[in-house]
């Protein structure tokens, strides 16, 4: 058996048994791991150092090697101690063992058993689901929490608006105009908070809701991004042109509609007062599989040093006065294209538009 000399310098034990069931190869590994001496087995009947390999539930599978059968495979969990191995620190090795023929010239067969030392890969495993056990219980409290957040917190917000909203309506003119400007910004401070809230909720879920990825033709979502913003906006969603025969990606369409309503938002809102909107969505085919869509505007643009933070929560480059917002829309296309396992970036020139683009693999007609 001198061509399995080879074998001394794998990382993995293995030795050699015959029809015989004698040990005709032990490698140094399984010196290491045993403390059996190579020379005190080979040649022995396996009985001396494996005894239990003579037993039914073994002895007839290598039977079925030993007349040309197909590999077994004896796992870590019901199978743990083909060996007696043991690590330096005295714990037992947890062991996968695949066995298989070996035809010497003579096509005379032995059982060729390879070992694994899977100890660790089984702790990991085990620490794995343990911490995914962890998170699947944080998450279902988080679950619970956003509920709570959502009913508990927005409801008296809502309370609050009604109550103010007909008080204005009711009582406008007996309580004067600083009256009314008070109950203005009581009104105008509950949405917001709403708003607030909403969007939070939304970046929350969307971190830790599970996805499906599906073939997603672009052509269409984008068209119902387009007539919701419009809708949405009364019709005043300024000129938006979009390329045709968009190419499908692979996306999950819900989390691609949000991302897309939130960039066209964005599109619409932060307009420069001089120059009539104009908006255009295009898409163009990059290396490697991706694809890249471009939402392009004619607004104010973005300061170079600010284009990496604005993708960040509560990242705001303007007051409410100038341009409302929550500071989170953004944050929920980062985490969004994330999600989706794309990418997202921008291109802009202050004062003169900005051009944001999204990356996705691209999918199949």
């Amino acid at each position: 058996m001198r061509s399995l000399d080879v074998l001394d310098h794998v990382p993995v034990g293995v030795f050699v048994l015959t029809p015989e069931f004698k040990v005709s190869f032990w490698n140094k590994v399984l010196e290491d791991w045993t403390g059996i001496e190579r020379g005190d087995v080979v040649g022995q009947d396996v009985t001396g150092a494996l005894p239990h390999l003579r037993e039914g539930r073994y002895a007839g599978r290598l039977r079925t090697i030993f007349e040309g059968g197909p590999p077994a495979v004896f796992s870590a969990q019901l199978h743990k101690h083909i060996v007696p191995a043991r690590r330096r620190s005295g714990e037992p090795r947890l062991q996968h063992t695949t066995v298989t023929p070996l035809r010497d010239e003579d096509g005379r067969v032995s059982a060729l058993f390879a070992i694994q030392d899977v100890t660790e890969l089984t702790k990991r495993s085990r620490q794995y689901r343990e911490l995914a056990a962890k998170v699947q219980a944080v998450n279902v409290e988080l679950e619970g929490f956003a509920y709570s957040v959502s009913h508990d917190l927005r409801a008296p917000l809502r309370t609050m608006e009604g109550f103010s909203v007909a008080l204005l309506e009711d009582y406008g003119e007996a309580i004067g105009e600083q009256g009314r400007d008070y109950l203005g910004r009581i009104i105008d401070g509950s949405r917001r908070l709403d708003s607030l809230i909403r969007d939070l909720l939304l970046y929350s879920r969307l971190s830790r809701q599970e996805i499906s990825i599906t073939n997603v033709p672009l052509d269409a979502v984008v068209r119902e991004v387009v007539d919701r913003l419009r809708s949405y906006l009364n019709g005043e969603l300024g000129n938006v042109e979009t390329q045709t025969g968009l190419p499908h990606v692979v996306a999950n369409r819900l989390t691609l509609v949000q991302v897309l309503t939130n960039l066209l938002s964005n599109a619409t809102k932060f307009m420069h007062p001089d120059r009539e909107p104009q908006i255009r969505v295009t898409a163009e085919r990059r290396d490697e599989g991706w694809v890249r869509v471009w939402i392009e505007d004619n607004g104010i643009g973005i300061a170079a040093d600010h284009q990496e933070r604005i993708f960040k929560v509560f990242e705001r480059l303007h007051g409410d006065d100038e341009f409302p917002g929550t500071g989170i829309g953004l944050a929920i296309v980062r985490v969004g294209m994330e999600r989706l396992d794309g990418r997202v970036g921008v291109e802009s020139v202050e004062g003169e538009g900005s051009r944001f683009w999204i990356e996705l693999r691209e999918g199949t007609p």
